[in-house]
């Protein structure tokens, strides 16, 4: 691609990160819409674009952009891309897969800990001054040290928090595609879902959201998990049934999301908005608005991956 002719469109995009690759690259053409991308503001000068996670680029959109030769998704999953008609247009797509690893898998740890010890909840009550010394067991929660945990999936952002909950002192069991060998030298063990849900405290879901994933945690999940397990999602919303994990609320300890089911994918229909209100509403539901990769350090580790990306796009 050459250098002096490539037009670039930034859909949602962070301000600073903008700025970065305008310094970056002074000679591009950008073009930047606040909005994220829709049939109307697809701008069809585009050679490139460079997209956040909840823009979803699906079939009528690229029908929009026929210059379209590449797209950078600015996050780790692509899900909100669809890819087999960007296979088929010969439309590169290039994702961050490693920039907010860390701070994921941190998010990941503070889940868990705000689940065990009941923050929320302790939060509440310390809002309204209200220290509550006749209910203290409201606020009796557990420690992770000890605690048995099983990581579904084992990529960049599995493997870290597997190290992370090993260096506070947990039992650390897997399910992945494939084994690290890293991570079985350290003491992990893994297996099917079958063998290692009955023996897990914590489930901590870090797997890519696709067909094969989706409700991938469901009603047989929760039929074989451990009475009082805690739930940790800082994958994606529908690799878990919504429906499932409220009906097996009872039965849980906590679930501490990062991701709802109700936020943008293209291949399937969504959830029924009910479901995600009585699960945002229940006390034993931590929910968060998808910040896990909101870091300082994070967004300048995407930055560089992003230039990393546009500069290969313009060497070919």
């Amino acid at each position: 691609m050459e250098l002096y002719n490539a037009y670039i469109s930034l859909y949602a995009i962070d301000k600073n990160i903008e700025k970065g690759l305008k310094s970056k690259f002074s000679k591009l053409k950008f073009k930047s819409y606040q909005e994220t991308i829709n049939e109307k503001n697809a701008d069809l000068k585009s050679d490139a674009i460079i997209v956040w996670p909840n823009s979803v680029v699906n079939k009528k959109v690229l029908d929009k952009m026929p210059k379209l030769k590449a797209i950078f998704a600015a996050s780790t999953g692509t899900n909100n891309i669809d890819l087999d008609e960007c296979t088929k247009r010969a439309i590169i797509v290039k994702n961050c897969p490693t920039y907010s690893s860390n701070a994921v898998a941190e998010m990941a740890i503070t889940l868990a800990f705000s689940g065990l010890r009941k923050i929320e909840i302790a939060n509440r009550y310390a809002r309204e001054l209200n220290y509550a010394q006749n209910k203290r067991e409201i606020f009796a929660g557990g420690e992770l040290s000890g605690k048995t945990c099983a990581i579904l999936g084992t990529g960049n952002i599995g493997a870290l928090i597997a190290k992370k909950l090993i260096c506070l002192g947990c039992n650390v069991l897997a399910y992945s595609r494939s084994e690290n060998e890293e991570l079985v030298k350290s003491g992990v063990k893994y297996g099917t879902l079958a063998q290692i849900l009955p023996k897990t405290d914590i489930v901590f879901i870090a797997l890519p959201a696709n067909r094969e994933t989706f409700h991938l945690v469901n009603d047989k999940v929760f039929a074989i998990v451990k009475k009082n397990v805690g739930v940790v999602n800082i994958a994606r919303g529908e690799i878990i049934d919504s429906r499932a994990l409220y009906e097996a609320l009872p039965n849980i300890s906590f679930a501490a999301l990062d991701v709802i089911e109700d936020e943008p994918i293209i291949w399937i229909h969504k959830r029924p908005r009910k479901v995600i209100e009585k699960l945002a509403k229940h006390d034993k539901v931590l929910l968060l608005p998808h910040i896990g990769a909101s870091t300082i350090e994070a967004q300048e580790n995407l930055k560089k991956e992003l230039i990393k990306n546009i500069e290969e796009f313009l060497s070919m």
